[in-house]
């Protein structure tokens, strides 16, 4: 049984590793991320992020599927889960290309169940209730480019183009489901915020007089937004103590979730000055600002969103799915936008995948109970850049290696991998490999009371 400090400790990690996840974001090289508020992210955890992203219909005893809040229920263990990434980017535009790697931490996940079923066992007393809990730290977006230009314009000499950006949104949330029998329902509230920095430089380069203008615009963000979700799972057996009928159990899960769209506040400074630069000292000559603000307050709105799921399982030998999300991006509002050309689509996502265990219970054979991965993805991106969309479809693997700690607590080590393409030729085109790490710590003695005689 762990002990109070056990408690504290992990609570203690989740705290620390919060504010590292929001203040370390990844280094990023792609020029379409200076639109909007960047590369939106799903919330993918490791598992759900090997097997397509089937947030819907997915449940877990061990891990939790950040996208549904209704799965929270399944969880039978205390989890605590945390995500390393690093990734891969083959830029193309305009006949150049370039290659970028980069790499963060991915998120950070502490769940529980609400009650023990060694409780269960032990006063033999079994509910058809079922209830947990968790919180969570995730990426939302994010931006990262530094893109150089250059065009001989006759009778100007040169104009150089310098724009370079960085930053994102990040989401902390706290969820909480509870399930009867086969019914499950999930509410999340999170709350977002972050920094973007959109900076750009025009040079005039000429042999009387050459100068630079510069702009440097900072927004930070602060919003809520919550999620909801639904549940069902249908068994096709009927109940058995028989431990290979439990181990061979048919079912069917039917899942819903998503929410409205949510507004944010952005308090934004602004700079844009000219400068004077002579040839003949790396100095500045003189500057002049433009334009100068500072705090500005605006608003926007995140779109909403509708996830259908379905996924059969049998036991805890395989669970195969599918997944249909769609998004209400032309809803999408940021007042501090200044994007020519951009305009934003709905968008769907479709996906399928699974995950296969040979045989949970070898003990002989450990490759038989490693979880065997792999999910397939098409998806929509909401930005429209001068009439141009950038789809992306990916191909998805994992494993899941689990892990024996002390008092026979079963956790796991996890490693996904991807590879995808999305843009296009006459805009971006973006070939990207990801790895992504995971450790889950489980224990499923967080309420068990002890009973002396």
């Amino acid at each position: 049984m762990p002990s109070m400090l056990d408690k504290l400790t992990a609570l203690f990690i989740f705290g620390v590793l919060v504010p590292f996840l929001a203040l370390a974001q990844p280094k990023d090289n792609s020029p379409i991320t200076r639109y909007g508020i960047g590369d939106v992210y799903r919330g993918d955890f490791n598992q759900t992020g090997a097997t397509g992203g089937l947030f819907g219909a997915w449940t877990d005893p061990y891990r939790v599927n950040p996208g549904n809040p209704a799965s929270l229920p399944y969880l039978q263990t205390t989890s605590l889960e945390f995500g390393l990434f690093s990734r891969y980017n083959q830029f193309e535009q305009n006949g150049s290309s370039q290659a970028v790697w980069s790499g963060n931490l991915d998120y950070l996940s502490l769940a529980f169940p609400l009650k023990s079923r060694i409780n269960e066992i032990l006063d033999k007393k079994v509910s058809h209730w079922d209830y947990a809990t968790g919180f969570s730290a995730s990426p939302l977006s994010l931006v990262g480019y530094d893109v150089e230009l250059t065009q001989d314009i006759a009778g100007i000499d040169t104009i150089k183009s310098i724009f370079t950006g960085e930053g994102g949104l990040t989401q902390v949330a706290w969820a909480t489901g509870a399930k009867y029998k086969g019914l499950s329902v999930g509410l999340q509230l999170g709350y977002v915020f972050g920094r973007i920095e959109n900076n750009s430089q025009l040079d005039l380069i000429q042999e009387v007089a050459p100068y630079s203008t510069r702009s440097f615009a900072t927004m930070n963000v602060r919003g809520f937004r919550w999620q909801a979700g639904l549940m069902y799972k249908h068994y096709l057996d009927p109940e058995s103590e028989d431990p290979q009928k439990i181990y061979n159990r048919r079912a069917m899960t039917f899942g819903v979730y998503g929410h409205a769209g949510s507004g944010f506040n952005t308090f934004s400074d602004r700079l844009i000055e000219r400068i004077n630069i002579p040839y003949t000292s790396s100095s500045f000559l003189a500057r002049d600002t433009l334009l100068f603000t500072r705090d500005e307050k605006g608003k926007g709105s995140l779109p909403g969103q509708l996830g259908l799921g379905w996924a059969y399982t049998r036991g805890s030998r395989y669970q195969v799915g599918i997944n249909v999300e769609y998004n209400f991006w032309e809803s999408f509002e940021l007042a501090d936008k200044q994007d020519l050309g951009l305009t934003y689509q709905n968008t769907m996502r479709i996906s399928t995948g699974g995950e296969w265990t040979p045989d949970v219970n070898s003990f002989r054979n450990y490759f038989r109970r490693i979880r065997y991965r792999a999910g397939l993805f098409y998806e929509q991106d909401p930005r429209v850049i001068n009439g141009q969309t950038f789809d992306a479809i990916g191909l998805q693997i994992g494993f899941g290696f689990p892990v024996l700690l002390p008092r026979q607590q079963i956790s796991f080590m996890d490693l996904a991998l991807e590879a995808g393409r999305r843009g296009n030729s006459e805009i971006q085109q973006d070939t990207y490999f990801r790895i992504r790490l995971a450790a889950t710590l489980n224990d499923n003695s967080w309420f068990y009371k002890r009973k002396f005689d």
